[in-house]
């Protein structure tokens, strides 16, 4: 009947060494996922600028769009593009539109009942439309593709480089 107090006290610190090392396992992984996120945070913003911006005037022909910065957020999946510019290259001054601040965000409380939803914030835009231009291009019998010179993109440059 001695052994069986010692045996007792023998299982009890292990479930004791078990639980603690589990504990430290789960915040060893806590900590290095805390840690990830934050040089996301810090980062992620100056590529993931260049990358849309990229993204963006490789679909555009004959504009361009210029983008100031990029901060996202991974801690609540928040994006915000600030000094968006989008430019004519035929016409540059003025920008065709103008946005001090776009804003996404996710709904949180959308998505734990199953749906994706998000919001979209535009902040002060500014669109510039020449109503004489655009008579212009409505009344030119050739049609847009046909004025451009042969192995030229919309934007002037050649397709060859």
């Amino acid at each position: 009947m001695t052994e069986r107090p010692a045996s007792r006290s023998a299982d009890t610190r292990a479930r004791r060494s078990r639980t603690l090392r589990a504990g430290r396992t789960v915040l060893v992984v806590v900590v290095v996922l805390f840690l990830l996120l934050v040089a996301v945070d810090v980062l992620a913003d100056g590529p993931l600028c260049r990358h849309i911006e990229q993204e963006m005037n490789a679909r555009l022909e004959g504009y361009h769009v210029a983008l100031s910065s990029v901060d996202f957020s991974p801690w609540n999946l928040s994006l915000e593009l600030q000094g968006l510019a989008v430019v004519q290259e035929a016409h540059p001054e003025p920008a065709v539109a103008a946005f001090p601040r776009i804003a996404f965000s996710v709904q949180w409380l959308s998505i734990l009942r199953g749906h994706v939803v998000g919001d979209v914030l535009l902040e002060a835009p500014a669109l510039h439309i020449d109503l004489e231009r655009l008579r212009e291009e409505r009344d030119d019998e050739i049609e847009i593709d046909e004025r451009r010179e042969p192995g030229t993109r919309a934007t002037g440059r050649s397709s060859t480089t």
